[in-house]
């Protein structure tokens, strides 16, 4: 599971190596998955869907079908669930991802509703090229407060998608609420009313 997660034979040996029962190393596999060590970010990054592949791949269909369901139930619910435990709760605009739901080494195993918890701080290739062409056809110059103009100017004016789109990626990298504002953005364009930083 670790190798098609994108974890390192070597990381998973060491694990292995310091862990001495099979739960305890499946606990300590999931802990490297979930902070994106090794190449697990070249394999989906840490989300449901690179899960579950990994364990259709494995010919794990059940536990699969069990995982993906349980994201439904989760994202059909997860407004419900928002409101209980969130410190956010009472503000009008969901809180941007912190990155500090990180699980500790030796926890036990997260269950796929807590994994929603966990921020995804990174943008997909397909919100970067949503992005990207909302921005060049005008519909979210309002909803980015963080750019100046000349930023704006530079992604819309880029030579190609790939220029745009590695403008975007340091836009990013220089504002890092940036991502969450544009993902409530486009949501509210979409009319969807999604707390981005559970998904």
């Amino acid at each position: 599971l670790g190798l098609r997660l994108g974890l390192h034979k070597d990381t998973l040996d060491a694990i292995k190596r310091d862990n001495d029962t099979t739960n305890d190393c499946l606990t300590e596999c999931l802990s490297k998955w979930l902070s994106r060590a090794d190449n697990v970010d070249s394999k989906g990054g840490a989300t449901f869907d690179s899960l579950s592949d990994a364990l259709k791949s494995m010919n794990e269909n059940a536990a699969a079908d069990k995982l993906d369901q349980e994201k439904r139930n989760a994202m059909i619910s997860g407004n419900d669930i928002k409101g209980t435990n969130d410190v956010h709760s009472t503000a009008t605009e969901p809180a941007p991802p912190t990155g500090t739901n990180k699980p500790l080494i030796g926890s036990p195993p997260l269950s796929p509703i807590a994994l929603m918890d966990i921020p995804d701080d990174r943008p997909t290739v397909s919100e970067l090229t949503e992005f990207h062409e909302l921005l060049i056809k005008g519909q979210l110059e309002e909803s980015l407060p963080l750019l100046d103009a000349d930023t704006i100017r530079k992604i819309k004016n880029a030579v190609n998608d790939h220029e745009g789109i590695s403008l975007f990626r340091q836009a990013f990298e220089e504002h890092p609420t940036l991502l969450h504002e544009m993902r409530v953005a486009t949501g509210k364009m979409k009319g969807i009313n999604v707390d981005y930083k559970n998904v």
